[in-house]
Order: C-alpha cells, then structure tokens, then sequence
C-alpha cells in the first residue's frame, strides 16, 4: 500500500467509523462500499485489496479481469440490470484526475436515472478522441502506464475509452452525472458528500448469502 497517499486504508482495514467506509461487499480480492458524495442512490465503489495504481495496472498484476468482478458485485448485491460502471485511470500519485485517490477504485452505478449512452453522450462533449469499446475489449486496450477514462455498461457489454486525457481534471465522472441529473454544481463529493443517499444505498441494497 502506498505510504500517504492512500484514503482507502482504513476502509481496507476495516477500521473507519464513517458511513461511507462501510464494506457491504468483500472477497479475496476486493471489496466494495458506497461512495462519499453519491449524486445517486446505488453508487458504490470497487476497491481491490492490494495497491495498484489502476484497474488496468490491477489486472496486469493479478491476472484478474476487472469486468468479472463488475458482475460479482451485481450479482452479489442482488441486481442483474442497468448497471454502469467507470474509471478514472490515473498513474501518477497526486494527479487531479485520480480525484484526490491513488488507489485504485471503480465506480459502480445500479439503477441509475440515466443510461450509457446518455452518460456516454455527456462526456463525449469533451474531445478526448473516445473509442467504442466491449467488455472484452476495455480493459486489454486500456493502458497501464498513463491515464485513461473509461466507461461500460453491463447489460449490453458496450464500453467507451479515453487516452491523452490529462486535461479532463477532477472528478470528470461525477461532474457530468451531476449534471444529467440537474445538479450541476454538486459534483465535488469533499464539498457534497451527499450522505442521504450514502444511508439509502446501504438501506436499500444487500449481499446475497
């Protein structure tokens, strides 16, 4: 685990007080907990337990295909449809578009009010040359030693990947939900860490025994 660079550790230890470190999920390999500054109810975060700076970075090294355990988590946490999932892929400790973690994480939406190719619509209004992409495909073509953005949809295996995309800033993601869903303003989850729908997601989603 990287020294002081790392907000996760104590969710991964099992030791934070806080609503949002609550680890509804977790297997060998990973665990998964709500996000702080969920926008939407159902927004979970896919946290892997060894240090890797991405998820492309995270399969490299154990050879474990980061959509399988997208569908792990589905299923476990008792949905099986209209599921998004997204990456912020940063590489360099501190950069902006690692929103503030350099550890990697996936974001997991369930029963969004939005679908991929809405999200897919707002983000490409920023030319970062997005290229289509499968579930298959996504994370072979991602790569391991610069940023990416990426973003896929569960249902129907269909996913967009951005490179060369320094520029995109913070929490490029969560800005662009934000404003699909007319909040447009509250996208910095350090400034709106949205805990009511933190207490629905974890209220009203479940792992499977």
């Amino acid at each position: 685990m990287r020294p002081g660079s790392n907000r996760f550790a104590r969710l991964l230890e099992a030791s934070s007080a806080e609503i949002a470190d609550s680890i509804i999920l977790e297997t060998q390999d990973f665990v998964v907990a709500p996000t702080l500054g969920s926008i939407v109810p159902g927004w979970f975060l896919i946290i892997p337990r060894k240090f890797a700076p991405t998820f492309a970075a995270w399969r490299e090294q154990s050879g474990v295909n980061p959509l399988d355990v997208v569908e792990q988590a589905v299923r476990k946490l008792g949905r099986t449809s209209n599921s998004l999932w997204f990456e912020h892929g940063s590489v360099a400790t501190g950069a902006s578009i690692g929103c503030g973690v350099d550890h990697a994480h996936l974001h997991l939406l369930i029963d969004a009010p939005f679908g991929f190719d809405d999200l897919v619509a707002e983000v490409s209004t920023f030319d970062f040359g997005w290229q289509r992409e499968t579930s298959v495909t996504a994370y072979e073509r991602a790569p391991t030693d610069a940023p990416y953005l990426l973003v896929g949809d569960r249902g129907s295996g269909r996913a967009s990947l951005a490179t060369g995309v320094e520029a995109a800033g913070s929490q490029f993601f969560r800005r662009a939900i934000a404003r699909l869903v007319n909040r447009p303003d509250e996208w910095d989850y350090r400034r709106y860490p949205m805990l009511e729908n933190v207490r629905s997601t974890l209220e009203r989603y479940h792992v499977d025994a």
